[in-house]
């Protein structure tokens, strides 16, 4: 009886176990990630990142009506933790990394410079196919 309430438990933490292991072996954050600001922005942007296979990236913000801004950078992964660090433009120095973290189909920002983002930060990036469409 004993080694059987065993061997529940060792199949229990394998059930567990396995939704993260598969995770780190199929999730693939290379691709288009978009999300835009809250409907309160004055700014009205839309948020568009680039992550090349090679590791590079470009940070796109469109302002609707206006033209759009792009950063260029590099990212890493480290689990479910990506990094963002940015390039620097002309003289001016870059601003600093952004770490977004992977969880329900979402990159979610978790680590970001106040001074250029706000206390809330950027949005929550979502996976997408094709470039925004200039609007929300």
């Amino acid at each position: 009886m004993r080694a059987a309430v065993q061997i529940t438990l060792c199949v229990a933490c394998l059930l567990v176990a396995l939704p993260a292991q598969a995770w780190h072996h199929h999730f693939d954050p290379a691709g288009t990630w978009q999300g835009h600001a809250p409907a309160g922005d004055a700014a009205r942007r839309v948020f568009t990142l680039n992550l090349a296979e090679d590791g590079s990236a470009t940070w796109d913000t469109l302002y609707i009506g206006k033209d759009t801004v792009t950063q260029r950078g590099r990212w890493t992964r480290d689990g479910r933790q990506i990094v963002l660090t940015f390039d620097a433009m002309g003289s001016n120095r870059p601003p600093q990394p952004i770490t977004f973290l992977y969880r329900q189909h979402q990159l979610h920002p978790v680590q970001w410079d106040q001074s250029e983002w706000g206390r809330s930060g950027p949005p929550a990036l979502y996976r997408s196919k094709a470039a925004p469409q200039g609007g929300f």
